[in-house]
């Protein structure tokens, strides 16, 4: 096991140790800081997944101002959609996450977006991002020229990560 995946396994764990109560307490701060943050007219974000940190409240926010744009993995990149209904424009991919249904929602030229919203493992005080280990996201953020922020939980602030030649860093991380 290299490394990298022992540190995937135990931020893996970190996270999905954090009491529902408090994940619950994340999410409306999340939304709070982020109504105060975001003025970008398109803002890519991400269906939650898992034990990461619900973006629900705020994706439902984003939709009434039809700022919300969404990643689909299509092969080993990320196709980028404009959603405007979370119960009827999303489907479960093969690995489980809510992705947008292209036959539903209008894909989105990448230059477009404002601003990203990023998931992580963890995340370290010089932004670095501990990611899922399939490069969706490193491969996107380094085609476009927005902010990028990563969302996370306090508990996946860590001192310091070994970043990749390949890793890209955010500009901000909203930890709450």
């Amino acid at each position: 096991m290299t490394q990298k995946t022992k540190l995937r396994l135990f931020w893996k764990t970190v996270r999905s140790s954090i009491p529902e109560s408090r994940k619950s307490v994340a999410a409306q701060k999340l939304l709070s800081q982020m109504q105060d943050t975001l003025k970008a007219q398109n803002i890519l974000s991400f269906a939650s997944f898992g034990s990461e940190i619900s973006t629900h409240l705020l994706n439902s926010w984003l939709i009434k101002s039809k700022t919300l744009l969404l990643p689909r993995v299509e092969g080993d990149t990320l196709g980028i959609y404009r959603v405007l209904d979370l119960s009827l424009d999303l489907r479960l991919s093969s690995w489980g996450v809510a992705e947008p249904n292209p036959d539903r929602c209008e894909k989105i030229n990448i230059d477009t977006i404002q601003t990203a919203l990023v998931p992580g493992l963890a995340f370290d005080a010089s932004f670095h991002r501990l990611g899922y280990g399939q490069g969706h996201y490193d491969r996107l953020l380094k085609q476009i020229s927005c902010p990028f922020m990563g969302l996370a939980f306090a508990e996946q602030k860590t001192t310091s990560l070994v970043p990749d030649p390949w890793d890209v860093p955010m500009h901000c991380v909203v930890f709450v």
